[in-house]
């Protein structure tokens, strides 16, 4: 991967349904837009601020959160998350990231993301599945 500039940025937009909601996730009545969905816009931004930038075969995966869900949103949202590389530790990429539903904050905070050979992670034996 060629090395991110600090203050690379990142933007991914959704356009949130009943699927996105923490009741979705097993939350039964809170129609509110789950956590886990506005973690994966972010993941999302943090994806765009780099894929210019991977070599063939390469991808990234999350491999830290330290995020806060601030305010809830409805079903129907959509959900503008942004991000910026703020630190780079040889494969280990840091990013500062948040998802908006139009002026109002909804989560904040820090993701890290790690470079991987991607045949090599899909070969891992974690990766084979259990079914026969």
């Amino acid at each position: 991967m060629k090395t991110p500039e600090i203050g690379r940025q990142g933007r991914f937009v959704v356009e949130t349904g009943p699927e996105h909601t923490a009741q979705a996730f097993g939350n039964p009545g809170v129609v509110a837009i789950s956590s886990v969905s506005l973690i994966a816009a972010i993941e999302s931004a943090c994806g765009d601020a780099i894929a210019a930038l991977h070599d063939e075969g390469e991808a990234t995966v999350g491999v830290g959160f330290d995020l806060t869900h601030l305010a809830p949103a409805p079903a129907g949202a959509v959900i503008e998350a942004r991000a910026r590389v703020v630190g780079v530790e040889g494969r280990k990429l840091d990013f500062e990231a948040e998802a908006w539903h139009g002026e109002t904050l909804l989560m904040k905070g820090r993701h890290r993301r790690a470079v991987i050979d991607l045949s090599r992670f899909l070969e891992r034996d974690t990766m084979r599945s259990t079914s026969s």
